[in-house]
């Protein structure tokens, strides 16, 4: 599994080395230090489960989060 950074580096973000898909972000180096234990899954990778039912909050983080991501 891949992990890169973007950024200001402290979250990795991993991806299939079979598919490229993002799997999962992971906050241990997270400044923020209540963030430190959380893990951001991509649920739609999981077999047999029903995202209807879910509840997840969603944030647009390109433009909410710093420093802005520039291509």
């Amino acid at each position: 599994m891949k992990s890169y950074t973007f950024g200001k580096g402290y979250r990795p973000h991993r991806f299939c080395p079979e598919c490229s898909s993002s799997i999962l972000i992971d906050f241990k180096d997270s400044d923020d230090e209540t963030e430190r234990d959380e893990l951001a899954m991509n649920a739609s990778l999981f077999k047999d489960i029903n995202l209807e039912h879910a509840s997840f909050t969603t944030f647009d983080g390109k433009n909410e989060l710093d420093p802005p991501y520039e291509v």
